[in-house]
């Protein structure tokens, strides 16, 4: 019985030791038969990242951090992942947070996949060497969530400070303000589409006016093609041009007959001048005329003549026998 205890004691310790040694196998990603390889990236800082921590490609495990290392000129950080694990053609190496817990892993991504932070390539010093790149740590993020939201107190502490009743009073009228100044707009808006209701009318009315004058316009130079193909528009130049040349043959009578009353008009104007050169001797008792004319004695002598003659005619007229005597036989 005690024997037996002892070899149920074995077994179970054995099979402890089996899954122990299974179980360490799983978590390293270790397969029975299977390949692997190394990949080294170069990174400045890894973070929260530990050897033993998960890689992956497209989110799927391929693998673990095997090791981390100081280099010259940053982190060397070793990745054993499986041989068959398709990795990008461009690769690049991203540790990054995996939970809030604080755990990390590595994933190889296609260097600038969208999201992603810019690896330092600078690092980089061989080929077989790839990029990598240190997403922002959460606790770095928390940090960072902190200080906003201390700014953000801040910020509404001021507005209320600022905001206080006078302020809130202010807000109402300039809505108020603002809902009248809108109401007036629609108002001014349904005024000026009656106007621009009207402007739409006489646009069409000009439009047909135009349209009309130009089936006018087309009549019209339809009949100056009629008149042009038959002839008649020669016949109205060739008139034209036989009343160009009366109205030129007119245009050089009218000439001459110019020419010849201003030779009258200066003969006329000669012999007035001389009239009132005459006129004036007259007055000034120059000649006969002018001494008849300024002769008192003169003109009563003829002005008794006149009386007489005057009354020889009267005694005519009443006596012509006496004067005249008439026989037939």
């Amino acid at each position: 019985m005690k024997r037996r205890d002892e070899i149920v004691t074995g077994a179970f310790v054995l099979l402890g030791i089996a899954v122990i040694v299974a179980g360490g196998l799983w978590l390293s990603q270790n397969r029975w038969g299977g390949d692997f390889r190394t990949i080294r990236a170069r990174v400045r800082s890894v973070g929260q990242l530990r050897a033993g921590n998960v890689v992956t490609v497209r989110g799927v495990e391929v693998g673990r951090v095997q090791d981390i290392a100081f280099a010259d000129s940053g982190v060397d950080v070793v990745l054993r992942v499986r041989a068959d694990a398709p990795l990008p053609s461009d690769p690049e190496v991203l540790l990054r947070p995996r939970s809030l817990f604080g755990e990390w892993g590595a994933a190889i991504v296609a260097r600038g996949a969208s999201g992603t932070p810019t690896p330092d390539t600078s690092l980089v010093t061989s080929d077989s060497v790839l990029p990598g790149a240190t997403a922002t740590d959460f606790a770095q993020l928390s940090d960072y969530t902190a200080q906003i939201a201390e700014n953000l107190r801040t910020i509404t502490d001021r507005v209320q400070v600022a905001f206080n009743a006078q302020t809130a009073a202010n807000l109402a009228h300039s809505i108020d303000n603002f809902e009248k100044a809108s109401s007036d707009l629609v108002d001014l808006l349904g005024r000026q589409r009656e106007s621009f209701g009207g402007f739409a009318e006489d646009i069409a009315a000009a439009g047909r006016m135009a349209r009309q004058a130009s089936a006018d316009l087309d009549s019209t130079l339809s009949r100056l093609e009629e008149a042009t193909s038959g002839g008649q528009l020669q016949d109205i130049f060739a008139d034209v041009q036989s009343t160009s040349h009366s109205m030129s043959d007119v245009a050089t009578q009218l000439q001459t007959t110019s020419r010849n009353v201003n030779a009258t008009v200066t003969r006329a104007d000669s012999l007035l001048t001389s009239f009132q050169s005459l006129v004036g001797g007259v007055n000034r008792g120059e000649g006969s005329l002018g001494q008849i004319a300024r002769d008192p004695a003169l003109y009563e002598n003829l002005s008794s003549t006149l009386v007489e003659l005057r009354a020889l005619l009267d005694e005519l007229k009443r006596n012509p026998g006496k004067y005249f005597k008439f026989s037939i036989f």
